[in-house]
């Protein structure tokens, strides 16, 4: 019965278990997106807002917080509950701040590239985002 409960696992808000792999993940996108943010004065470009820089960096916490902190340790060895929540916030939270927190010139950039631009117009289309 122990086995069942997970009795080893420690839950609270004070225990925080942290996984490189998402650390380097959000300090690689955090590292681009200052660098970017950088780059908008040497290409004539207005620097993300103060308003645009929180809200990106109000995403990269609650990215880390949903995969790394109590919220996953409940998820893991507790409750599937906790485990949609996870899922709620990475598709109903962060992508409407990671998007209201990119100048359109950041994305401007990458669709230059031709297949990326194609790819992009075709994932976008609203049948290919209902079905997927």
């Amino acid at each position: 019965m122990a086995a069942l409960l997970h009795a080893a696992a420690t839950l609270g808000w004070t225990h925080w278990t942290i996984h490189p792999s998402t650390l380097v993940g959000l300090a690689s996108l955090g590292t681009v997106y200052v660098w970017r943010a950088r780059a908008a004065a040497t290409e004539g470009e207005h620097a993300p807002s103060l308003a645009q820089r929180a809200r990106f960096v109000l995403a990269l916490l609650c990215v880390f917080a949903s995969l790394n902190g109590p919220l996953h340790d409940l998820s893991d060895y507790y409750l599937f509950s906790g485990h949609m929540v996870q899922h709620l916030v990475l598709t109903l939270v962060i992508p409407p701040l990671i998007i209201s927190a990119t100048p359109g010139w950041m994305l401007s950039t990458l669709l230059r590239r031709r297949l990326v631009a194609a790819d992009a117009r075709r994932l976008t289309r609203p049948a290919i985002c209902c079905v997927k």
